[in-house]
């Protein structure tokens, strides 16, 4: 009989947001997105990380 798995933290296994879509109206608003999407992508790597090192527990 397989042993029973504990479920992993719920904030751990949230989907990554979806990357900005915009009409780029100049240069300073797409440095802004391209800011924010990289602090969204290190967020998202972040938790697949925590992730990863609790299912090898």
């Amino acid at each position: 009989m397989p042993l029973a798995r504990a479920k992993p933290p719920a904030n751990l296994t949230a989907e990554c947001p979806e990357l900005t879509t915009v009409a780029i109206a100049d240069l300073g608003e797409l440095l802004q997105v391209c800011v924010d999407d990289a602090a969204m992508y290190r967020a998202c790597a972040a938790r697949h990380k925590a992730l990863s090192e609790w299912a090898t527990q």
